[in-house]
Formats: structure tokens, C-alpha cells, sequence
């Protein structure tokens, strides 16, 4: 903070550096931590301009709104319950916050929208009845907690650990099983293509994988503004409304030091599904340009991250989005939750994404194998072991496929062949590579038809190394 300017972000940031130490000592949920994360803010900026630069999938999508009608969407998986299970109660919690949040005009501007609250009620319900709920958090490093000094001090992890004590105070059974499901890095395309699996609470005693009741969304400073990168967002945005346990969402817009943030159209996203949406943009810009507050120093530790005061004024504006939220529905309680849109905003095409399963899939020259990559816990190897292609057949018209890059020339290229011609070559090496996890949409058709797919490694590089992650497709 420069001298000489008003006391009262002062006094705002010391209060959170005391919340921060609060829960620096006190939170006992831990996140699920993958590799140290090697990316900058750079990478974020790079992401946001180059990722899925290629098949850029307007096509005869267009940019505008669209009928669902001869492009059903599969992604429905808890839409098959029966009607009664759109039914909510009109259950209420008892949130309390003290002035230093609800007082605060930058905390009250990044409250975008409260949205629809049908799916919190039910949430709330859960919580009254004691039983636990799971809160999932998907996005890039920021989520991920890059540049907190520990997992825990995170927005994630800080305001899980709040939702915790809040939840147990309404009813000493209930609680919070925590995911952090971020990635440095990644825009909202591998955001979808992880998103089945990974928002997945596992329950080591039991041996569980528990549906989340809460999820919160971040990707606003690695997505485009491109109509790929925005179908991809809305495709998230409805198959994670479309789980099993109907979820909570609540869509969370951060910025980039240089103003970046694809915040305009998730914003228009956000809106069309009526779902919670929370500001970091809409909140500290007016503070930074006022002069009371910089963005490097008082929020971030670089262009991009934020730091241990940054991530505990984000969960601040989660604790005033649920304390809102309470109040609507004390207020005016929904009575069930709404059917999706049949229109959609920007596309939701690619909204029934499967993740391509074992069982499926000839290995050939790849080894499935137990690495450590984020939240990535198993892959398909390869290593220098002769060039037999992957292979595997199936009904569908888009082909998503993630893999690692690194800057090590050990790597090289695996080519992909469609139907017994090349269609690319994934690019194991890269000159800014760090260990990161890339998405490509390799096939981006219109209509379904089969196909055969051939994964090897490109001629001249069957002695070298390469790490698939996952592999997508859609009907």
C-alpha cells in the first residue's frame, strides 16, 4: 500500500491478515495438493490467448443463442430422476458475519448475482438433517492455491474450513468433505474433460465416490474469448448443473493485473442458467484504481496469483454470497429447482463429454501407470517401449485428448490418426513446457459417426517419452 492514501483498505486488509491467521492455525481440511506448480502469470495470459487456438469450433455453431432442438444433450445425468426429485424443502441455516465483511463496499460489489437458490435449499436441508455435504472447487493455479503459503490458506481451503465450522454450528453432525480440484495452467476445455471424475469426493473408509453438493467454478483468467473457448465454458457450466445431486454452482470471475478476465460472457453465462455468481474483478478494480489499494503487494504476489491476503478476501466474498444467499431463501424460498434452458447462450455441445474408460481401449505401446500430475493420479505412458498404437473405436463427433508437455527433449510427439489418416501430433516437448497439462480438440464434427482412433508416437520419435492423461469424447 503507498503512503499518504486512505487508512480504510488498510484497515480492511489488517482485519483479513487476522482472518488469514485465524485460519492459518485453525482449519484441519486439507486440500487434495498435486506437484509444485512451475507456471506464471505469463502462462495464464498465454492460455487465455493460444489455448485451442486450433478448430476453433465456430463452425456452423455460430456465436449466437441456439434451440437444443437435433443437438440433445446427453449430459444429463441427473435429469432422468423422477419429477418429485426437483422438489425442494424450504430449509434455512443460521450464518453469521461480523462488520468487517458485510460492511465492506468492496466485499458487497463482488456479489454478481445470488442466482437461483433451489439447489442450496437443498443443501441446507442436508446440513439440518446432519449429514455432510461436499464442496468442490475447479479452475486453474489460482483455485489450485499457487502462491498461498500453504494448501489450507487458498480461498478454497479458507472458505471450505469456514462452510465447515458454519455447517457444524446449524448442526453439530453435519460437515464439509473438501476437493480442490485445480490446475495450473488449464482452461475450462480440461476443466470439462476432468470434471466427471474429479469433482469426486473419495472416501478412503468407505471406499465412496461421493457426488458434490457445492461446486464453484474458476476460470476467468486462462479461458479465451474466442467461441470455442466460450462453447466449452457453457458446456461446463450445464454438465456440472446436470450431475446426479443437482450441485449448487457459483461461478467465480478473477482478473489478470493487466485488467484480463473473461468475466463478460460467463457473466452472460452465469445469467442464462440463473446461477451464484462472484466478482474478484467487479471488487478490487475500483480499489486499485482509486489508488487505495495495488494489485501486486496488497492482493497478488505477481501478476496474476493471489497471496495469502488475496485468497482470504476471495473466501471473504464467498462467506457474503452464502450469508446473501441465506437471506433469500429465509425470505422468499424456491419451490424446485428450475428445468435447464433449452436454448443455449454460446453452445452447449460439448456439454456430453465421457471420459474414454480402460475397458475400451487397446494400450499398445502406452502403460497405464500411477504418476503424480495435480489431480491427475493415473496416465498412459510411454517409454521407449516400440511404437504399437493405442487404439479404440466408437460412435461420436468430438474427440478431446489431454496429455503433459515438458521442456526436456527426452519427450517427443504422438501422432493421432483418424480412421486411418493423420489428423495432428500431440506435442509431448515444448520449448515452455514445465510439466503442464495441455488440451486438444483433435476431432470437431458436426454429426456422430464411428471411428477408429490410432494413438503412436510420431516417426522419429518411437525412442522417446509421453505422458496421455485422458481422453474425451462426444456423441
Amino acid at each position: 500500500m503507498k503512503k499518504g492514501k486512505s487508512g480504510n483498505m488498510k484497515k480492511v486488509l489488517a482485519c483479513v491478515v487476522v482472518l488469514m491467521m485465524i485460519f492459518q492455525t485453525g482449519c484441519s481440511n486439507a486440500a487434495n495438493k498435486g506437484e509444485p506448480a512451475e507456471s506464471s502469470a505469463d502462462s495464464a495470459k498465454d492460455n487465455a490467448a493460444d489455448n485451442n487456438s486450433e478448430n476453433t469450433g465456430a463452425g456452423a455453431y455460430g456465436n449466437t443463442e441456439g434451440s437444443i432442438e437435433g443437438n440433445a444433450d446427453s449430459s444429463t445425468e441427473g435429469n432422468a430422476a423422477a419429477e418429485d426429485s426437483l422438489k425442494v424443502p424450504a430449509a434455512n441455516i443460521d450464518i453469521e458475519l461480523d462488520g468487517r465483511v458485510t460492511d465492506s463496499e468492496m466485499v458487497k460489489r463482488s456479489l454478481v448475482s445470488i442466482g437461483n437458490t433451489a439447489r442450496l435449499q437443498r443443501v441446507f436441508d442436508k446440513i439440518n438433517n446432519g449429514e455432510k455435504i461436499t464442496v468442490s472447487y475447479l479452475g486453474g493455479s489460482i483455485t489450485q492455491g499457487m502462491n498461498a503459503t500453504k494448501s489450507e490458506l487458498c480461498y478454497a481451503g479458507v472458505s471450505s474450513a469456514w462452510l465447515d465450522e458454519v455447517f457444524a454450528k446449524n448442526n453439530s453432525a453435519s460437515g464439509v468433505n473438501y476437493v480442490n480440484a485445480g490446475i495450473p495452467g488449464t482452461p475450462s476445455t480440461l476443466g470439462l474433460l476432468r470434471s466427471t471424475k474429479q469433482l469426486l469426493f473419495e472416501d478412503t473408509k468407505s471406499g465412496e465416490s461421493i457426488e458434490p453438493d457445492i461446486v464453484f467454478i474458476e476460470f476467468a483468467v486462462n479461458d479465451g474469448t474466442d467461441p470455442q473457448s466460450k462453447a466449452m465454458y457453457e458446456s461446463l457450466v450445464r454438465k456440472t448443473l446436470s450431475r446426479e445431486k443437482h450441485p449448487a454452482v457459483i461461478l467465480i470471475f478473477t482478473v489478470l493485473e493487466n485488467g484480463y478476465s473473461a468475466q463478460d460472457h460467463m457473466k452472460e453465462i452465469g445469467e442464462h442458467y440463473d446461477v451464484g455468481m462472484i466478482s474478484v474483478k467487479d471488487a478490487i478494480t475500483p480499489e486499485i484504481e482509486a489508488g487505495r489499494m495495488n494489485f501486486s503487494g496488497d492482493y497478488a504476489s505477481d501478476e496474476a496469483h493471489p497471496n495469502n491476503v488475496g485468497h482470504a478476501l476471495i473466501a471473504d466474498f464467498i462467506k457474503y454470497y452464502f450469508d446473501k444467499a441465506a437471506e433469500r431463501i429465509g425470505e422468499k424460498p424456491e419451490e424446485e429447482i428450475p428445468e435447464l434452458p433449452e436454448k443455449w447462450k454460446y453452445g452447449f455441445y460439448y456439454s456430453g463429454i465421457k471420459n474414454i474408460e480402460l475397458a475400451e481401449i487397446e494400450n499398445g505401446c502406452f502403460e497405464r501407470k500411477d504418476i503424480d500430475c495435480f489431480t491427475y493420479k493415473e496416465g498412459y505412458v510411454h517409454e521407449k517401449t516400440g511404437n504399437a498404437p493405442m487404439t479404440f473405436t466408437g460412435d461420436f463427433s468430438k474427440l478431446l485428448i489431454a496429455y503433459r508437455q515438458y521442456k526436456n527433449e527426452n519427450y517427443g510427439a504422438a501422432e493421432v490418426i483418424i480412421d486411418g489418416k493423420h489428423k495432428c501430433n500431440l506435442e509431448g516437448y515444448s520449448a515452455d513446457g514445465w510439466g503442464n497439462v495441455a488440451t486438444e480438440l483433435v476431432l470437431n464434427d458436426v454429426s456422430k459417426k464411428e471411428h477408429t482412433v490410432e494413438i503412436k508416437m510420431k516417426e522419429g520419435d518411437e525412442e522417446k517419452e509421453f505422458v496421455l492423461l485422458d481422453i474425451g469424447v462426444c456423441e
